[in-house]
C-alpha cells in the first residue's frame, strides 16, 4: 500500500484537529499495521491534537469513522467531570447559586465555560475526507448510541457515563435499563439519582418493584383497549408516554378534589405523607404518573379517546 497522506483540509480548518476541533499540533495516522490489510483506501493521516493523538494511538478501528467514535469515548471518559457539570445544573443556576469560599466561588464562574469547552469537542465532527480534491470512500458498519443530545460509542457508554457523571449505582442503572428498556432510559436513570449509593438488598428491592410497575404498566396498556368505564366506582390505570397513573393515586387526585397540575404541585407534601409506605422509589413513580396524567387532561381532545377515567372526573368537576 502507498505511504500515507494527510487528508485535505478546508482553508478555514486549518491547524484543527479532525476529531474535536481544537489546535491541532501532531498528524494521527490511519490505519495502524494490524488493521492496514482490511482498510480499502489508501493511509492517511489526520490533524489531530495531542489528546486525541495519544487517544488514537491505542485504537485498533477497522475504519476512520470507528476511530472517530473511539476518541470520542476516551474525550468522554477522561472529562465526565466537566460534562457533569451540564447534566447537574443549568448556566442560571450557576449563576445565581450562592457558592461560598474561593475555590467554590472559582467553581462558578469557570465551571459552565469548562463544560461547554468539552461538550463543543465531544460534538465536533470534523469535515469530509477527501485527498487531492477526490472524496475518500469509506465503508463502515460502526453504530453509535445517541440520548439527550449526546452520540456514544454504545448504550453502555452511555450508562458508564452517567453512573460516572452522577455518582450513580451502576448496577441498579443497567438492571433499571434491562427493565425498562432503552426507550425509557430517562426514566431509569431518573429512579437511579433517588439512590445513588446503596446495598445490594435495596437495589434488589427497587429492581423487583419496577418490575412489578412494569407489569401493572402492561395490563393498564391492555385496558385502554378495551371499553369504556360506564358504571364504574374505582378509576381505572392509564397509560401516557410509556408512564402509568395508577388508580390509587387517580384516586387520591379525586378525593382531594385535585384537578390541575397547579394543585397537585401545591399538594405535593400531602401526596408523599400519603404514600409514605412505599419508600421513596415507589412514592416518586407515583407521583411522576398522576404529573404526567394531569398534564394530559390538559388537552381536551386527548381526555375523549384516552381517559377511560372521563366519566368519574365529569361526575366529580
Amino acid at each position: 500500500m502507498a505511504s500515507s497522506q494527510c487528508i485535505d483540509i478546508p482553508f478555514n480548518s486549518r491547524h484543527t484537529c479532525w476529531f474535536c476541533g481544537e489546535p491541532s499540533h501532531v498528524y494521527a495516522p490511519f490505519p495502524n499495521k494490524k488493521t492496514r490489510t482490511t482498510v480499502e483506501h489508501q493511509s492517511i493521516e489526520l490533524p489531530s491534537c495531542d489528546e486525541c493523538y495519544s487517544i488514537s494511538q491505542a485504537s485498533d478501528a477497522n475504519s476512520v469513522l470507528q476511530l472517530q467514535s473511539e476518541v470520542k469515548h476516551g474525550l468522554l471518559k477522561k472529562h465526565a467531570q466537566a460534562l457533569a457539570v451540564g447534566l447537574n445544573w443549568t448556566k442560571e443556576e450557576l449563576e445565581e447559586s450562592e457558592f461560598t469560599g474561593a475555590a467554590l466561588e472559582g467553581f462558578r464562574r469557570s465551571a459552565w465555560a469548562m463544560y461547554e469547552i468539552a461538550k463543543a469537542r465531544i460534538d465536533y465532527q470534523g469535515w469530509p475526507l477527501s485527498l487531492d480534491d477526490m472524496p475518500i470512500e469509506i465503508y463502515d458498519e460502526t453504530s453509535c448510541f445517541e440520548f439527550d443530545g449526546m452520540r456514544y460509542l454504545n448504550l453502555q457508554a452511555c450508562i458508564d457515563h452517567y453512573a460516572t457523571s452522577l455518582g450513580l449505582d451502576k448496577p441498579l442503572l443497567e438492571q433499571l435499563t434491562d427493565v425498562v428498556g432503552i426507550e425509557r432510559l430517562s426514566y431509569a436513570i431518573q429512579i437511579a439519582r433517588l439512590n445513588p449509593r446503596i446495598s445490594e438488598r435495596k437495589r434488589t428491592s427497587i429492581v423487583k418493584e419496577i418490575e412489578q410497575q412494569e407489569l401493572e404498566r402492561t395490563e393498564a396498556e391492555s385496558l385502554q383497549h378495551q371499553g369504556n368505564n360506564q358504571g364504574r366506582h374505582e378509576p381505572e390505570a392509564v397509560l401516557i408516554s410509556g408512564v402509568v397513573a395508577e388508580p390509587d393515586a387517580i384516586a387520591w387526585l379525586m378525593n382531594n378534589k385535585i384537578t390541575t397540575l397547579a394543585k397537585l404541585l401545591q399538594s405535593e407534601d400531602d401526596f408523599f405523607d400519603a404514600f409514605q409506605h412505599l419508600g421513596g422509589v415507589g412514592a416518586f413513580a407515583k407521583f411522576n404518573g398522576i404529573q404526567l396524567y394531569l398534564e394530559a387532561r390538559q388537552d381536551e381532545s386527548w381526555v375523549e379517546k384516552h381517559d377511560i377515567n372521563k366519566p368519574m372526573w365529569d361526575a366529580l368537576i
